[in-house]
Formats: C-alpha cells, structure tokens, sequence
C-alpha cells in the first residue's frame, strides 16, 4: 500500500542566539507543538524535524547523522537557521558535535537545500546578535550565503521573537508547494502574507496619530510615536494578529512598537522608548527607504 503521508525533513540550526524563537514556534495554540511534532500539519503532510539541539532526544553520532547526511545532498530537506551566523576569527566556537565550524556547516547545508528560512531576526538580518560593538562579526543567513557566492533561496521570517503563526504557517506553505519565493516575499525577502503592511496602518491608535494627539508618558492615550514606537516604519500583522494566544500584543498594553521585524533593528533605531526621526512624519516612509538605500 502506498504512503499516503509525506515527510517534509527539516534540519534546524542554532547559530549565535538566544532560542527564543524555537520557544516562540513551539508556543503555537494550533497546531499545538505535539501536533506539529508528531501529526500532520496539513492533510497528507507532516513535519520530521531531524536535528534540533533543545528538542531532540538522541545525542552524540546518532544526533549529527542526519546533518551529515543532509550537507552530503543525500535527501532533500529544509533547512531553518536561528540566530546569526558568526564569521569572525572564532567562528570555530560555533562548531557541532566537534565537526566543522558553524559557517562551513551551514554553507554545506544551504548548498543542498530546498529553501532556507531565517528563524527571527538575527538570523534574517543580524539582529541583536550583530549590535555594536560584533565582537563575532556576526551577520543575517542570506548576507552570509551572498558572501560565499550562493545564490540560494532564502526565506526572512524577522521578529524578536517571530509570531508561532508566522513560521508554521510559512513552513506549510512550503511544504504544501504553494509558496514561491519569487513572487511571495516583499524587498527584505519576508513572506509578504504576513509582513505586507505597516504595524501603523492598522494601529488603533492611528487616529491619534492622525490628529496630532501623542503621549507624553506610558500610560497616556494618545500615539506612542513621540515615546519611540517605530510601528510607522515596521511591517507586520501584529494588529490583526495578536500574541498569546490572540490575547494582546505590544502597542495593546500600552509599550511602543520596537520595529524588531525591521533590518535596521535594533541599532538604526534607537532605544526603546526614544523617537526614532525628527523627520516630518508623512514622509517618514520615504526617509527610511532612501536611508536603507544609502546603506543605513
């Protein structure tokens, strides 16, 4: 009799991290994590995770078989990299089980993968990991693999942590064949399903924002712009959306956006609660456009 479940196998690498994006994935409400660990996530389809290094059971060679066997190009897989890829002179520290050092690795791993996705921002773009001063050099996936001449397909899937809805539903999508990275991903390679428009254009505090009513301290009505919020520059469903479990999200209690599923966070944007430009705001859009153009 026929399979009638397909494995879709992925290998998940931690790079320069905190994991915090495995917990976010992992917190998902539906799928459930058993469900996305052991069920199938679409009808027909089910997730194998082959290496994860806070999830798995096995250890040792028994753990890093199937990563050998993946950079050997000896099935196909997705590969899914947390945190950023350090390329400085101790690069080495990075390295797995003893082998070779976390760059190779995932140079090796990208070469004979379907897709990769870039789990959260700093592996998308660097993120925290590459704040000043980057005693480890670190930079984002697709800088990375550019550096060393591949031209892969790369996925961004920024946020600090991404929301679980985020990446599940991007990993289904790709293992259902009903994502093209052609067509589907906005400038900063994000899927544009879920970063295709500004935090600000469905703010509730928009309004506000309109009529020139800002706060002047956390807990003022009004809009947040003036105490750093930086949702007129960030691209993201959160207002749609929601965080655990749809309960709220950050400008929902009351906190400013901190643009973290932007290339420019965290160091381009200032502090938490500092204005991010004195720039006038209806052409605030076009300011950071020609100041990422110009190399931020």
């Amino acid at each position: 009799m026929p399979e009638l479940t397909r494995s879709i196998k992925i290998v998940w690498l931690h790079a320069v991290g905190c994991t915090g994006c495995s917990i976010s994935t992992f917190n998902s409400t539906y799928p459930h994590a058993p469900q996305i660990l052991l069920e199938e996530i679409l009808p027909g389809i089910r997730v194998e995770i082959l290496f994860h290094s806070t999830l798995m059971k096995a250890h040792g060679s028994r753990a890093l078989k199937p990563v050998r066997e993946a950079a050997a190009g000896r099935f196909p897989f997705l590969l899914v990299v947390e945190g950023a890829i350090p390329v400085g002179p101790q690069s080495y520290l990075g390295g797995i089980g003893g082998g070779k050092d976390l760059p190779s690795l995932v140079e090796d791993l990208a070469r004979h993968c379907t897709a990769t996705v870039a789990l959260g921002t700093c592996a998308a773009y660097g993120g925290l990991a590459a704040a000043r001063p980057n005693p480890g050099q670190c930079r984002g996936v697709w800088d990375f693999l550019e550096s060393r001449g591949l031209e892969a397909a790369v996925i961004n899937l920024p946020g600090c942590p991404p929301h679980p809805d985020w990446v599940i539903g991007t990993l289904a999508a790709v293992a259902a064949g009903r994502f093209d990275v052609t067509r589907d991903l906005d400038d900063e390679l994000r899927p544009v399903m879920y970063y295709g428009t500004l935090v600000h254009q469905w703010c509730p505090r928009r309004a506000s924002f309109d009529e020139g009513k800002f706060a002047k301290k956390l807990g003022d009505p009004g809009c947040l712009y003036e105490l750093g919020c930086k949702g007129s520059i960030t691209y993201g469903d959160c207002p749609q959306r929601h965080w655990n479990n749809r309960v709220s999200w950050c400008i929902g209690v009351g906190a400013p956006c901190s643009g973290c599923t932007q290339p420019e966070f965290p160091d381009w944007l200032g502090g938490f609660q500092e204005k991010i430009t004195d720039v006038q705001l209806p052409t605030i859009g076009e300011y950071w456009q020609q100041r990422r153009e110009r190399g931020r």
